[in-house]
């Protein structure tokens, strides 16, 4: 058999097991309704044996995905393509003068050269524009600091990069939040696997700079630890990386530029996970364990709250945006997205949406007798993941969240739950933007890359430089000006539709999200009331 044929068997064999996963989902459902109510869906009437075939089952990807991970060797440097000539970092900026300074030193302490550092500030109200000019001018070969305005209905933070990358000198685009810092040989790592023929992006390794600041950060160096040392390096098996995190990750600036850039409205459009599904249509999307990144994480259950909500709201977004990939080997350079990591991107998204069905599971378990299935649960639970991390420390690139181990029991039963809930409001949330964006109350738009329009939109900077060293030339203006009122900004282009107000919702400007598709949500709906309406006519026969 040749290889194409193998891959196209290996593409619908992955989406099958998602297909398959996605109806042990619904039947769990269905049991519940269905069943003998005496215990949790799926065991109710099941013998030993078959509870026996599904624990081993379960135990085998457990234990199986660690032993896969640790048994790659990495593959050597790649030699010669001519790419790496340098590295220009684009750091968007906003009331981040508490932080820019830490920001830039972890920058200029990178073992690779050249690089060069652009900050882009927006909408500040703080000092931030003058420290990056302070900045500028304390490296003038290296730091070049802009300034742009941005409409309010437009998500800042995407503006910003996609001006960075515009002015940028270098083809290798390091994408990085301003509460970020990086290893000293972050760049370096990320680089080589971005020299690998046909790759477009690289996810990072991206962990916690405050991992012992409370119990909420401990717990969330549990999960970050899982979600890059387990779930991420488990996806490159598959070409199925799903999102390079918005704090920090690397592009090939050809990448960014023939996307279009990083979606700059409506604001709440994960802008990293849709990025990186466009990236996934352009060439191959890596990851560098070794690049190792820091990012600042909420440190109360309300801002942690806030943060997962958000990203369940702009998740789901992004997802519907690309779900005409799902089984489409034509719409992806790599077929293996659209047939591992979008579909299961999708199960999970469905999950989440669905979350609240859980709490009439553990009551019907409750009231029928099954009590102990919950607790048999939950400590399988903690047993899988405990296990996980004794597989997982040998080979771990960074050891932060091994030592938080002994909070496993509440990362299990409380902080599971918990951001459950939050994603659960977020997957809504994202439901009815969607609608919106399907009757084009709001268009998407991909603002910052277009340079005829930059002073129009406010931008104080030069143009890019030649030669490195015309970037001492740059002017720097001592006060920043008085912000232009909207109505004299110039219009968006021809090409692009009109850009319309965001009707006020009081709702936070979104960060990082992930998206869904409402066909899926409403046909899960659906099932779930055709269930319920069998049960009770069940009941009514009984």
């Amino acid at each position: 058999m040749s290889d194409r044929w193998l891959r196209r068997l290996q593409r619908w064999m992955l989406l099958c097991l998602i297909l398959g996963f996605a109806g042990l989902l619904a039947s769990s459902y269905a049991g519940l309704a269905l069943g003998s109510g005496r215990s949790l869906p799926l065991l109710a009437g099941q013998s030993r044996r078959d509870l026996l075939v599904a624990a081993v089952i379960y135990a085998c990807w457990i234990v199986g995905r660690p032993l896969i991970i640790a048994s790659r060797r990495p593959h050597p440097p790649s030699r010669g393509r001519g790419r790496r000539d340098g590295a220009s970092v684009v750091v968007p900026c906003c009331n981040a003068a508490h932080l820019i300074g830490d920001t830039v030193e972890t920058i200029l302490a990178q073992t690779y050269r050249p690089i060069e550092v652009i900050l882009v500030e927006n909408n500040s109200t703080d000092d931030t524009w003058r420290l990056c000019q302070e900045l500028q001018l304390r490296h003038p070969d290296v730091v070049r600091a802009a300034r742009v305005d941005v409409y309010a209905w437009e998500y800042a933070c995407s503006v910003a990069i996609n001006v960075g990358v515009q002015q940028a000198r270098y083809e290798s685009i390091i994408r990085m939040d301003c509460d970020t810092i990086m290893s000293p040989t972050m760049i370096e790592e990320a680089l080589r696997e971005l020299d690998e023929p046909g790759t477009s992006a690289v996810a990072v390794n991206l962990r916690l700079a405050n991992p012992t600041a409370s119990i909420i950060t401990r717990l969330q160096s549990i999960e970050y630890l899982l979600a890059m040392e387990l779930d991420r390096r488990f996806q490159v098996l598959f070409g199925s990386v799903v999102c390079c995190s918005g704090g920090l990750s690397a592009y090939l600036r050809s990448t960014i530029v023939d996307s279009g850039g990083f979606c700059s409205a409506p604001k709440w459009v994960s802008e990293d996970l849709d990025m990186t599904m466009k990236a996934h249509r352009l060439g191959h999307v890596r990851m560098a364990p070794g690049a190792i990144g820091f990012t600042w994480a909420p440190e109360d259950v309300s801002g942690i709250f806030r943060q997962r909500v958000r990203w369940g709201t702009t998740g789901i977004v992004a997802f519907y945006l690309h779900h005409r990939g799902i089984g489409r080997r034509s719409y992806w350079f790599d077929g293996r997205i659209g047939f591992f990591g979008l579909p299961l991107l999708g199960v999970i998204k469905l999950r989440d949406a669905m979350a609240f069905t859980y709490v009439v599971v553990a009551l019907f378990a409750v009231l029928h007798g099954g009590w102990q299935w919950l607790l048999v649960f939950a400590a399988a639970r903690i047993l899988a993941v405990t296990t996980q991390l004794l597989f997982l420390l040998p080979f771990l690139r960074n050891r932060q969240g091994a030592t938080s181990a002994w909070l496993v029991p509440v990362f299990i039963c409380l902080y599971g739950p918990l951001m459950l809930v939050a994603r659960c409001v977020g997957a809504w949330r994202g439901v009815l933007d969607i609608r919106r964006l399907r009757k084009q109350i709001v268009v998407l738009e991909h603002a910052g890359l277009d340079p005829q329009h930059h002073l129009a939109r406010g931008l104080e900077t030069a143009a890019v430089p030649v030669q490195a060293d015309d970037v001492d030339a740059i002017p720097i203006e001592e006060t920043p000006p008085a912000p232009r009122p909207k109505d004299e900004l110039t219009p968006a282009p021809a090409k692009q539709q009109p850009r319309r107000p965001r009707p006020p919702s009081g709702r936070p400007s979104a960060t990082r999200p992930e998206r869904i598709e409402p066909g899926i949500t409403a046909g899960a709906a659906i099932a779930l009331v055709a269930v319920a309406a069998g049960w009770k006519i069940k009941r009514r026969a009984v």
